[in-house]
């Protein structure tokens, strides 16, 4: 006898439900929607810098949100295209904000050297000047009140302070935007190989290579995401020497990010690691075809602690031991917090558009049409005899119609039309493959209709009425 559980006690566990299989319209749309949309290295490692920490206060709600809010949130930006920079700086107008490679928001260019000391107003293009004053010579007070209080604006006035003191020593130069980075790449080899020290090139925006085989190496539906520009902080190019190889001088080149913590720790954040791993893995493209220029083994990062200062602490880490990590992060977590699509996803969508194919042309219907003919014409030549086809021989073709009665003319006694004509009337499958129509009867013709009574004579009194009216309203008379 069944008795029923007690409250307080758990029932019988169900198996967990299987989630239902995403619709073939939210398929198309979401791989629609990765194929126009890309996202910057830039903001990823935001995100990643966000997700250090398990709670984040949200300025909007005043409330605590999770790690996954903050995913979503970074998923509602992308799709709504607020994560791809397609304007370079040249053509932005004042007012306009642009996303800097480590995440900031600046305005035009105008606008954002107003926000920046005088003092680091000239631009690394202009000759140094011995007189003015340098920033190490400030006060402690006027420091801190050049130095910006949070700690991206401190990494930006770092890498602007650390490629002017580049710049005045003769090692830097400068690579416009979307220009061929070969030709500074070269220009920077021989430069390296005369005065036998490194030369570090400040890039510009550069285009986003197609990592699709990558992607679908991993099970995610081609292209996978896409990348939109970047721009690294700084690129060293510095000779090696290799032992055992005479008289061949090779320049290596490696990826420098200068960041800003004010805190001395010993490691490397994830954001640092991934977005210096992710240039390296791009220039490595752009710069394969340049000869006797190989990659370097190693990350290096600028650690600045003071943003007015030139001095920095130099940290590397070999790509052996983070190549994977970076590859995992670019190639796996961020197709799957941005919901990319999957190759089974794919599949079957591409099996079900087969399966529903449009009707076909009139021209195949036609063709379709003759060949049934064929076979309907086969297939009348091969069936067996009739018993009325029996009777009939070919020794006496007129016995037929000696035995049919004048009065009564039967079907088998009328005589064949000819195959051209469509008209002919068929008393036999064998005898035509086409199906004949009898004609209708021609129609009788109509009688003659009676003609309609006349029309009933008009009151005066109604027609002056409907004249006074005529000139009150049309004529305007009163």
């Amino acid at each position: 006898m069944h008795t029923p559980a007690r409250s307080g006690t758990a029932g019988p566990s169900l198996p967990p439900s299987a989630p239902r299989p995403a619709s073939l319209v939210d398929i198309r749309s979401r791989h629609s929607m990765q194929c126009s949309t890309a996202v910057t290295i830039s903001a990823f490692a935001t995100l990643l810098a966000d997700l250090n920490s398990s709670w984040e206060e949200d300025g909007r709600t005043g409330k605590e949100s999770s790690r996954q809010d903050r995913v979503d949130l970074f998923r509602e930006e992308w799709l709504m295209g607020m994560l791809s920079r397609f304007k370079p700086l040249e053509l932005l107008l004042d007012g306009e904000e642009e996303t800097y490679s480590d995440g900031t928001r600046r305005s035009s260019a105008a606008a954002s050297t107003s926000t920046l000391p005088s003092i680091l107003t000239a631009t690394t293009d202009d000759a140094p000047n011995a007189a003015a004053e340098s920033p190490e010579s400030l006060p402690d007070e006027a420091r801190q009140r050049l130095v910006p209080l949070d700690a991206i604006s401190r990494g930006v006035l770092a890498e602007q302070t650390i490629k002017r003191s580049l710049k005045q020593r003769g090692q830097l130069l400068r690579h416009q935007d979307f220009a061929s980075l070969p030709a500074v790449a070269r220009k920077a080899m021989r430069q390296t190989l005369k005065t036998d020290k490194p030369v570090y090139v400040s890039p510009g925006l550069l285009d986003s290579v197609e990592w699709a085989d990558e992607f679908v190496q991993r099970g995610w539906a081609a292209p996978g995401i896409r990348f939109g520009v970047f721009r690294p902080d700084l690129i060293r190019f510095e000779e090696v020497k290799r032992k055992g190889d005479e008289g061949e001088r090779v320049v290596s080149w490696e990826v420098v990010e200068v960041k800003y913590s004010g805190k001395s720790r010993g490691f490397i954040y994830t954001n640092f690691k991934v977005q210096a791993g992710f240039y390296h893995l791009t220039l490595t493209r752009l710069l394969s075809a340049v000869p006797s220029l190989t990659p370097s083994h190693k990350l290096t990062f600028f650690i600045s602690r003071d943003p007015l200062s030139a001095t920095y602490e130099e940290q590397s880490l070999a790509l052996r031991t983070v190549q994977a990590f970076v590859e995992h992060h670019l190639f796996v977590l961020l197709p799957g917090w941005l919901n990319a699509v999957k190759v089974e996803e794919w599949e079957r969508l591409q099996t079900a558009l087969k399966e529903t194919q449009p009707p076909s042309t009139p021209a195949r219907d036609g063709a379709f049409a003759h060949e049934f003919l064929e076979k309907l014409q086969a297939s009348a030549k091969s069936a067996p005899p009739t018993p009325g086809r029996a009777r009939r021989k070919a020794t006496s073709p007129n016995k037929a119609d000696t035995s049919s009665s004048p009065s009564k003319p039967s079907g088998l006694s009328q005589p064949s039309a000819l195959p051209d004509s469509p008209d002919s009337p068929t008393s036999s499958p064998s005898r035509s493959p086409r199906l004949a129509l009898r004609k209708d009867p021609p129609t009788p013709p109509l009688n003659t209709l009676p003609p309609l009574p006349p029309l009933p004579p008009v009151d005066e009194r109604e027609q002056r009425e409907l004249e006074e009216l005529f000139e009150r309203v049309v004529l305007g008379e009163s």
